[in-house]
């Protein structure tokens, strides 16, 4: 079977090429991770106001490289939060950190690196990276 390429199809140049398949490979990542972990969609609103806090808390407060850790209601699910460089946007001149969060599940442990940007109410919301 002969593969077919986004360059050899017109949609594309070589280098911009290379791009789209690190975005689609990001993207399918994500899904499958998603998708792998159901108790993270099924953390209860205080379990998420738990992990929130604790983020907001890490991001403010925290020098890169240094975390805090927190635990579900229930103490099956515990996290961690360590910031990883902060940095200011460009475009929206708002301070953003690169995270490293952590969730340790019956299943499994899951690591997900993020980016929020401090908002001037002081909250620290997603990135687009």
């Amino acid at each position: 079977m002969r593969e077919a390429h986004f360059s050899s199809l017109g949609f594309c140049s070589s280098s911009s090429c290379e791009v789209i398949r690190l975005l689609l490979g990001l993207a399918v990542l994500a899904f499958l991770t998603g998708c792998a972990v159901p108790e993270l969609r099924a953390l209860s609103e205080e379990d998420r106001g738990i992990a929130d806090a604790a983020r907001q808390e890490a991001l403010e407060t925290m020098p890169s490289g240094q975390g805090i850790s927190w635990r579900s209601v229930g103490g099956y699910i515990t996290g961690d939060v360590t910031p990883i460089r902060t940095y200011r946007n460009d475009f929206t001149l708002e301070w953003c950190r690169e995270y490293e969060e952590v969730f340790v599940l019956t299943q499994g442990v899951v690591r997900q690196r993020k980016a929020a940007c401090r908002a001037d109410s002081g909250h620290w919301v997603p990135a687009n990276i």
